[in-house]
């Protein structure tokens, strides 16, 4: 189980005793920890080595050309304290930071729960993961929309309606089910009029994908595809999305044979 630098009062701490590298102090998914290999000389080691203290600010552009873009973004996200006091190691599982067995116990039974699901939850898997997102060769704003489709960040009607922006969340091609991110880019049958053309279809059909991140999670660390087959399933989906965004203001619906081509024809001069 994993401890976090979560700072009390909504506040991060000076940085000076967090290591970049090591420490776990990002507030990502499963460990903490950055993701990017590191690439600074020594001299930039340590958290601290990141802030600006003349303006009391994150150093946004250190920040953006050493991390990967959900990295720093998350790190920009977090507020620092005008006193920058000493760092303190907390329980990232209490509100408060005090270890419990209580919320020990709550960890256990996840971890067990997600292992007996065949979870991705493991932290060097994960880490492997993100690096095998950000090393696909696609274009750089298909990398970023897979990250956030992965994390569920994307205006979905589903998530719209849980923020209470919409009160109807079924899916307006199909008239089934909701329109979560899966089921828009993969389960509706309008999307797979467009997946039928592509080579692999076969086999992702007798997967059951719960999220978009199980989906990318069985073609980056499941599947034995070639690189470029990853990517253009990846690629595909940023069409598909990019294509009904497009006839939802009115541009001309394409079928699904087309769809594909398209995206084909953009991997090819990509």
């Amino acid at each position: 189980m994993t401890n976090a630098v979560i700072m009390r009062d909504d506040s991060t701490q000076n940085g000076q005793r967090i290591r970049i590298w090591d420490g776990p102090w990002v507030p990502n998914f499963s460990s903490y920890r950055v993701v990017y290999p590191r690439t600074l000389s020594p001299q930039v080691s340590m958290v601290s080595h990141l802030i600006d203290y003349d303006n009391n600010c994150w150093n946004v552009d250190l920040l953006i050309r050493i991390f990967l873009p959900f990295e720093a973004e998350n790190i920009c996200g977090l507020p620092l304290s005008n006193r920058f006091p000493d760092d303190k190691l907390i329980w990232a599982e209490t509100s408060n930071g005090v270890f419990s067995i209580r919320s020990a116990y709550k960890v256990v039974m996840e971890l067990d729960k997600d292992a007996n699901n065949a979870s991705v939850s493991d932290g060097a898997n994960m880490r492997m993961f993100w690096r095998k997102l950000w090393k696909m060769q696609v274009p750089q704003k298909i990398r970023h929309f897979a990250w956030r489709a992965a994390c569920d960040i994307l205006p979905t009607k589903a998530n719209l309606r849980l923020r209470h922006v919409l009160m109807d969340n079924v899916c307006e091609e199909c008239g089934a089910t909701a329109e979560t991110f899966i089921h828009l880019l993969w389960e509706c049958q309008r999307a797979r009029e467009t997946w039928a053309s592509f080579k692999n279809f076969r086999i992702l059909v007798p997967t059951h994908f719960r999220s978009f991140m199980d989906f990318l999670w069985f073609v980056l660390m499941e599947a034995d595809w070639s690189s470029e087959d990853s990517a253009m399933a990846v690629s595909l989906v940023w069409t598909l999305r990019t294509h009904r965004n497009e006839v939802r203001h009115g541009g001309m619906r394409k079928n699904g044979k087309q769809v594909f081509l398209r995206c084909q024809h953009n991997m090819e001069e990509y």
